[in-house]
């Protein structure tokens, strides 16, 4: 698409992160685990470093899934 209409873009876009932020946050999602789901530092070398564990309630809220009914 960029190249069909012309765009040349040399920056990294952060578009996605913020969007699938502000999805995570408003159906439910921790900020810690938003944090993680977006790679931001969490200020905590126990959840930058040692944690390797997927944040799935964020992961379900940036799906626009309700954290607190999964199910649904």
């Amino acid at each position: 698409m960029h190249m069909a209409c012309h765009v040349i873009i040399s920056a990294v876009m952060h578009g996605p992160q913020a969007y699938t932020a502000d999805k995570a946050h408003k159906y439910g999602a921790p900020e810690l685990e938003i944090k993680a789901l977006g790679n931001w530092r969490t200020g905590d070398a126990y959840s930058e470093v040692y944690n390797r564990a997927l944040p799935s309630r964020a992961m379900l809220a940036s799906a626009l899934f309700n954290t607190e009914e999964p199910r649904s």
